[in-house]
């Protein structure tokens, strides 16, 4: 989710209740600050709701308020129009079903299914929904009319077609191949592609949107490997499958991350994964987090004696504030254990700037920065006098 920094209209009065559909928009910079003034002015003169009021000035469009909302509302926002929709889901929910409740059968994931609605169900209709067809439901906000064009064809026989090249790889065996191009919905691509590189030692896995196709490449110690080609009607199906595999999904402008854990050969692999939007498509990035393995102890990590002597030093000196930082997020997060356990955090005051998630399991004080306040929750963290500092 984007965490917002509170507004202020002129008065000094904020309303966070009716602008934060404007303060999406604006942290998206989709509106600017002039736009946003103007709707809070002409809400209070003329009434309506907040959205409908950003369209009546022309200050964004209907799929951007639509797509806000599905934010507000902690939900993933779909175009249908772009989408392959999953014919086992379609087979999963009555016609008359998917007309009552206006929702549309999207994906099928392994528990539950996944349906594009125009605005979040309520709780007891979801509830109801859910008992009517005997299983989990997720929700996605999509387009009024994306919906009602989609409804109208999906049960006609023969509507759903699947794309005539969805991927082509060399890397798996034909049979394998096989049930990846008659799984639609992505799950066995995607497993197979997260599988593969772990069997390979491949760092991380990136998903780059071309003119008419988005290549797949793996990432290791020598370099770039193209692996597989994504034909461009199926990637936002793909795309969507990832997200709904990942945990803890948060949103921040135009990028989006989560955290995505598979069962690989008799063991977890752990992946952190990256989106961003650009002027080509959505970039994906997945890394492998556990592909280095580290030390749990200070001791147990191999580096000169002379160097963690004095690395230990600062970490247990009384009258230091140690500050450590990485760009590499994996090896930085792999390593906060044993430079904990090198400091004796039991007995200091450690406070952590960067998501709670990332140290989820150690007892230290975690300082959360808003987008685009990193300098500020440095400074907050900072006055608090800690022994060490971390920055995530």
């Amino acid at each position: 989710m984007i965490k917002m920094r509170a507004w202020k209209g002129e008065d000094g009065v904020s309303d966070d209740s009716r602008n934060l559909l404007g303060m999406i928009l604006l942290e998206a910079n989709i509106i600017s600050e002039h736009d946003l003034r103007r709707a809070v002015e002409e809400q209070k003169r003329s009434g309506g709701l907040f959205g409908e009021v950003l369209l009546r000035i022309g200050a964004a469009t209907r799929e951007d308020v639509k797509w806000a909302l599905a934010i507000q509302r902690g939900l993933p926002f779909v175009r249908l129009k772009d989408q392959y929709i999953d014919p086992e889901a379609v087979r999963m929910v009555p016609k008359s079903i998917a007309e009552k409740y206006r929702a549309v059968p999207f994906l099928k994931f392994e528990d539950g299914l996944t349906l594009v609605v125009a605005d979040e169900l309520p709780q007891e209709q979801l509830a109801e929904l859910e008992e009517v067809l005997g299983t989990k439901i997720k929700l996605c906000i999509g387009m009024e009319e994306d919906i009602e064009q989609a409804l109208g064809e999906i049960y006609q026989e023969g509507a759903i077609k699947p794309a005539s090249r969805p991927v082509e790889t060399h890397i798996f065996d034909p049979h394998t191949y096989e049930e990846i191009q008659r799984d639609r919905s992505g799950y066995t691509l995607i497993l197979n592609l997260l599988e593969r590189a772990a069997v390979e030692g491949a760092e991380s896995i990136h998903f780059e949107p071309r003119s008419e196709e988005i290549v797949v490449k793996y990432r290791d110690e020598s370099g770039y490997k193209e692996v597989a080609k994504i034909a461009e009607s199926w990637y936002p199906t793909i795309l969507n499958r990832l997200l709904s595999l990942a945990e803890s999904v948060k949103q921040r402008g135009l990028a989006r991350s989560g955290f995505l854990k598979v069962r690989v050969l008799d063991r977890t692999e752990s992946f952190y994964v990256t989106t961003t939007q650009t002027t080509s498509g959505e970039v994906v990035t997945v890394s492998r987090l556990g592909k280095r393995t580290f030390p749990q102890r200070f001791d147990d990590i191999q580096a000169p004696r002379d160097a963690l002597e004095k690395i230990r030093g600062i970490l247990q000196s009384p009258r230091k504030l140690s500050v450590f930082y990485g760009s590499n997020r994996a090896d930085k997060l792999a390593l906060i254990q044993p430079l904990l356990d090198g400091a004796g955090y039991l007995e200091k005051r450690v406070i952590y700037v960067g998501e709670r998630e990332d140290v989820a399991d150690l007892p230290i004080l975690v300082v959360e920065p808003r987008r685009g306040d990193v300098p500020e929750a440095l400074f907050a963290a900072a006055s608090q006098k800690p022994d060490l500092l971390i920055v995530g």
